[in-house]
């Protein structure tokens, strides 16, 4: 299986190889989806991974650059996640601090002395 430990594995037994843009964008998607087999080049993020990897590194990058890549690519899986988790008491917080759970500010509902025209 082509995941994460595999691409890292390679990087580690071959410290001073030159990786094409191709493979990284494979090592950097296994890092963020957890593995990368042939049929996944034909997605959507595999593409977008590819051609920001071309774009920002040429043809070929260095191991130390897949690794910074995978390591970027592994904290943005992790963040998604932790957004992703919708709990309980996460939303009674948000109920407690006044906030809608998208994070805007709730509506308040006037005093009374606002509604009989009253200036505190």
């Amino acid at each position: 299986m082509r995941n994460e430990q595999h691409y890292r594995r390679i990087l580690e037994q071959n410290p001073n190889a030159s990786v094409g843009f191709t493979l990284a964008a494979a090592m950097v998607y296994a890092a963020r989806y957890g593995s990368c087999e042939p049929a996944d080049h034909g997605t959507d993020e595999w593409k977008t991974i590819a051609r920001r990897l071309k774009s920002e590194y040429g043809e070929n990058l260095t191991a130390d650059e897949c690794s910074s890549e995978m390591d970027r690519a592994n904290q943005s899986a992790a963040a998604a996640k932790l957004r992703a988790i919708k709990s309980e008491k996460r939303s009674e917080q948000s109920r407690i601090n006044g906030r809608l759970s998208s994070g805007r500010p709730a509506k308040t509902q006037p005093t009374q002395h606002e509604a009989d025209g009253e200036a505190e």
